[in-house]
């Protein structure tokens, strides 16, 4: 999960339990910062290629070659 991503990475999301909570935005806000980013606290395409995540688009796509198959 991006939590746990950002709790690898030294960004203190708290446990990672998939809740887009303060703690978690905070991380995230200092991730961004990290990475040239704007700080908005949000996961847009920029902070999830940055965190190395797929995002939500792509891994549906992939999902669906999975059923299918």
């Amino acid at each position: 999960t991006v939590q746990q991503k950002l709790n690898d990475l030294g960004f203190d999301s708290g446990e990672p339990d998939g809740t887009m909570n303060d703690r978690t935005k905070t991380a995230i806000m200092g991730f961004q910062r990290s990475k040239g980013l704007e700080p908005h606290g949000r996961l847009d395409q920029q902070t999830l290629e940055a965190l190395g995540v797929v995002s939500g688009k792509a891994q549906s796509s992939q999902d669906q070659s999975t059923e299918k198959q």
